[in-house]
């Protein structure tokens, strides 16, 4: 399927398997799907299926079809629908609606300093929710060289202060950071380790705290995983926060620690309770 270029949505929907799926606007779900070749070297292809809050499918699209490459989207959650890059590498986005609806985001030439309610994409660029007419606009963010370290991710907070992930010094991390990207950079320093089998440390503050808020450092015992490649960490509906990688589990638990190991269920399952119960969704 994944060499056939003239497969529609659908046929990649039905053989493919579930890779990504955000919530967004009263409980909405858009699941990409993607089918691999055997090996990295093979074609790759992806298509979403957009679900209403009782499970029904509404719209379907094709994602990218690639050689040598993951054909698996970026997606964003916005107030009303999803945004997606279909691949790294090209220029292009959209934002699929509750509806439905598909609309092409366009993308502003030059630097634009960032503020409140803008969202990070993938560097260098962030994007910017429509206040009228239009899903909204990427932007570029401002030049990131004064920051003198390689940038391996960007994050743009409630107040729209940017801050920036760089490369480790020793057993240090400093986390740059600017009110919209233009103005002069401080640094905040925090406990930092190498990625291994298990993280040396996890911080967190509240997205919509002042710039000037220090953050917390949360416990991590009873965290383990065979490899960390790049952990993502996020809040989920209840206040408590979900941690995992690439690993057949994650983990829930609280500031306070208190972890305990979610196991991933078949991949035609979801669960909107932190893996407590699963449901089947229908392709």
């Amino acid at each position: 399927m994944a060499a056939d270029p003239d497969a529609t949505a659908e046929e990649i929907i039905e053989v493919g398997r579930p890779a990504r799926l955000p919530f967004a606007g009263d409980d909405a779900l858009l699941v990409t799907y993607v089918v691999e070749s055997e090996d990295d070297e093979g074609p790759q292809a992806s298509a979403w299926r957009w679900y209403d809050d009782e499970g029904a499918p509404v719209a379907a699209g094709k994602g990218v079809r690639v050689f040598e490459s993951s054909a698996l989207p970026e997606l964003w959650d916005l107030d009303d629908g999803v945004l997606v890059r279909p691949i790294e590498g090209r220029l292009r986005w959209h934002v699929v609606t509750s509806a439905g609806e598909v609309e092409t985001v366009p993308l502003v030439k030059g630097p634009t300093p960032t503020r409140p309610g803008d969202i990070a994409l993938g560097l260098p660029y962030f994007f910017r929710p429509g206040t009228g007419p239009g899903a909204g606009t990427v932007h570029r963010l401002p030049d990131l060289r004064e920051i003198a370290q390689d940038v391996f991710e960007i994050a743009i907070d409630a107040e729209g202060d940017v801050w920036a992930t760089p490369n480790a010094d020793g057993d240090r991390l400093r986390v740059p950071t600017s009110p919209d990207g233009t103005a002069p950079w401080r640094e905040v320093p925090l406990l930092a380790g190498d990625m291994g089998e298990s993280l040396a440390s996890l911080a967190v503050r509240d997205a919509d705290a002042p710039t000037t808020e220090e953050w917390r450092m949360v416990p991590l015992e009873g965290i383990w995983a065979e490899e960390w490649y790049g952990p993502s960490l996020e809040v989920i509906a209840d206040g408590r926060l979900l941690l995992g990688d690439t690993g057949p589990f994650w983990f829930v638990g609280t500031e306070q620690g208190d972890w305990e190991r979610v196991e991933l269920a078949d991949p035609v399952h979801v669960s909107d309770d932190g893996g407590a119960t699963w449901m089947s969704r229908p392709r």
